[in-house]
């Protein structure tokens, strides 16, 4: 079979972060020889020059688009860049075409273009669910202690009440796109649940494939550190998200154990100076506040390697997210056998049972969340026993041969249910 991926990820720079499980993904596709993948995607630091086509000596042949597309309103390229794309599309000779996620114009696109090629949508995130929830659990008062002078001067453009007005406007773009596909594939139950209601296709259970590293390495042992740390991941300083719940947390759990620490990796440029938005102000502001500056560690973006290293260090990895489609940082953490303490939110619920793999709490409760942070510092027998039981479920669950026969499965029963329509027409005319 041949697949031809529209991804965000650039497959031949071997990126072990972000987008991580699509390299793994793609690993394993590749190795079973069953099929041919070429990879369309953006590089989204490039805003000068033309298509690249990339062909590697590890087999990877992708088209990489600078990030200077100009959308239509409707989130689809202007025609001149839209036939650049649909040329590639067709010459690709494709069986399938594979479109990961709603979040770049991938799939607006090909839901306006008339392809005689079987299309499979993968969901990852669904703005238009997001936008109910944006703001997480800031409140009215806590959100306009985001505006500062540029949002006066510029009108509110970049403001986070702007931010929030063109989720939902992207996000009504997604929804009209994710009505057109006629296959779709999701990572959680939560997700076929809520989209059900604006689609008809016939959607798929698709298998995350964790990075290798998680599902090799020695399971995480409660660490021998005089000051409990917790780790924290997130792609970007998003309301929804919720570090601040995590900050608010971390100052009640100091007044039984002082030396506690959080260390935070991803995107955020929180640790470092200038470039900030009037919500990443608002958190600066609200460590300062807090009086937990000190205790806060910005790890910035981290490989494999490091964030398992880190993570043999903390005591337990938090999530305070107020809606996840999937969480791939808490399915790595649950592989290694870090304890989990995790927001009641979106399909995290799906990744484990509460007080066997994982300890819970309600959105925004970071009194609550707090008490659970304290509760695994200390108590050793609670955080070994969640972290025995999280390995023994997920190792199990994520095999890599598993994640591949479920993908071969999906994309099979697209070209055997296209071959019997074809079939079926042939046999009418």
């Amino acid at each position: 079979m041949r697949i031809l991926w529209m991804s965000p990820v650039i497959l031949s720079k071997n990126n072990n972060s972000t987008g991580s499980w699509l390299y793994s993904m793609h690993k394993l596709l590749v190795e079973s020889k069953e099929v041919c993948i070429v990879n369309i995607t953006i590089d989204w630091s490039r805003r000068t020059g033309g298509i690249k086509h990339i062909h590697t000596a590890d087999g990877i042949e992708e088209y990489v688009l600078p990030n200077y597309i100009h959308l239509k309103r409707n989130k689809v390229p202007l025609p001149f860049y839209r036939k650049k794309i649909e040329d590639i599309i067709r010459e690709s000779n494709a069986d399938i075409i594979h479109i990961w996620g709603t979040e770049t114009y991938f799939s607006k696109l090909v839901a306006t273009l008339k392809l005689n090629i079987p299309t499979l949508l993968e969901i990852q995130g669904l703005r238009y669910e997001y936008a109910d929830v944006f703001r997480g659990d800031l409140t009215l008062m806590d959100s306009i202690k985001t505006l500062d002078f540029k949002d006066f001067i510029t009108f509110g453009k970049f403001s986070l009440f702007q931010e929030e007005k063109k989720f939902k406007r992207q996000g009504y773009f997604d929804k009209i796109a994710i009505s057109k596909f006629e296959y779709i594939s999701t990572q959680s139950q939560w997700v076929r649940d809520v989209i059900q209601f604006y689609t008809n296709a016939r959607i798929y259970k698709t298998k995350m494939s964790i990075r290798q590293d998680f599902l090799d390495a020695p399971v995480w042992m409660y660490p021998q550190e005089d000051c409990p740390s917790f780790y924290f991941s997130a792609s970007g300083a998003i309301p929804y998200k919720c570090v601040q719940t995590a900050f608010k947390a971390l100052a009640l759990v100091k007044l039984k154990h002082p030396n506690a620490r959080l260390k935070i990796a991803g995107y955020s440029n929180l640790g470092t100076k200038g470039g900030k938005n009037g919500y990443q102000k608002y958190l600066i502001r609200l460590i300062n506040e807090l009086n937990i500056s000190d205790s806060v560690d910005f790890l910035g973006r981290l490989t494999a390697e490091e964030i398992i290293a880190v993570q043999y260090k903390c005591v337990a990895v938090i999530q305070t997210s107020f809606i996840e489609t999937y969480s791939l940082a808490c399915a790595e953490a649950l592989c290694l056998g870090t304890p989990l303490i995790s927001s009641f939110a979106g399909a995290i619920p799906e990744l484990g049972k509460e007080r066997e793999t994982i300890l819970y709490y309600q959105p925004g409760d970071y009194r609550i969340c707090a008490a659970r942070m304290i509760e695994l510092i200390e108590n050793r027998a609670l955080a070994n026993r969640l972290s025995k039981n999280a390995v023994s479920l997920n190792r199990r669950k994520h095999n890599s041969n598993d994640v591949l026969q479920c993908q071969l499965g999906i994309y099979r029963d697209i070209m055997n249910r296209e071959l019997e329509h074809s079939s079926k027409q042939n046999e009418y005319n």
